[in-house]
């Protein structure tokens, strides 16, 4: 875990109380289930910090960049990222599905493969399934470690999203024909390709549908860096957080 001084110090680098750390830290591994248990692990200090003034959360990746604004909105309208192109049987999941939480989770036979990149939930769905998860491990004989940290392949990209359309809003809801997500992965130039200037540009001008971007370096001083760094203007005052009253969650 954090020390409570190093808490404290991130947080005030925040400035106006908007951010939160969670205390709680896992060795995140590519293609693992620590992937998701970390998000879980935001959301469940989002609740903590702020009780019941977060209608819904949003996955993120650390190596995605925001370069416009007004995807909040975007999320209140939409409500929940998935669409009807989300549901399908895919190779991977061949593997995917073998695992016990897989299958606990997938009550009705739908399955889904999705990017987990910018996609996004209620936050009562997203504690549903974190409660799911949590008791789901209780049973003897399974493992924090071994039965969700080291899972795969890639249980961000099934999991959660196999349990929205299962069981939570996903099955009861009609779905829009295509997965809104909020971030543009550039796989046309390859899985291990840095996203180009151009789709830069183009996101943050309005020109995609998206708001964010990946793949981005994790250098600050690297030349994709910088240009989405001029992209941000002066920041007006942050507006007090959290608000007075909380806004309403979704039914």
């Amino acid at each position: 875990p954090f020390a409570a001084s190093e808490l404290a110090s991130f947080e005030a680098a925040g400035g106006g109380g908007r951010v939160t750390l969670s205390p709680v830290r896992v060795t995140v591994e590519r293609s693992r289930g620590s992937i998701l248990y970390a998000h879980l692990l935001n959301f469940r200090q989002l609740e903590a910090a702020w009780p019941l003034h977060c209608s819904h959360g949003v996955l993120q990746a650390s190596n995605s960049m925001w370069v416009r604004p007004g995807w909040e909105a975007a999320v209140r309208t939409a409500g929940f990222s998935l669409g009807q192109d989300a549901v399908r049987w895919a190779p991977p999941l061949e593997v995917a599905a073998a695992h016990p939480f897989y299958r606990n989770v997938t009550t009705r036979g739908r399955h889904s493969w999705t990017y987990h990149e910018g996609s996004f939930y209620p936050m009562n769905e997203l504690q549903a399934f974190r409660a799911r998860l949590d008791a789901w491990l209780t049973a003897p004989g399974r493992e924090l470690q071994r039965d969700v940290l080291q899972a795969f392949p890639f249980p961000e990209e099934f999991w959660l999203q196999n349990y929205v359309l299962n069981e939570g809003r996903g099955g009861r809801l009609a779905l829009p024909v295509r997965t809104r997500q909020l971030c543009l992965r550039d796989d046309a130039r390859g899985e291990t390709q840095l996203v180009s200037p151009a789709m830069v540009d183009a996101t943050a001008s309005g020109a995609t549908e998206y708001f964010a971007v990946k793949r981005v370096p994790r250098l600050v001083d690297h030349p994709i860096v910088r240009r989405i760094a001029q992209l941000t203007r002066p920041a007006a005052p942050p507006p007090r957080w959290p608000p007075t009253a909380p806004p309403p969650l979704p039914p």
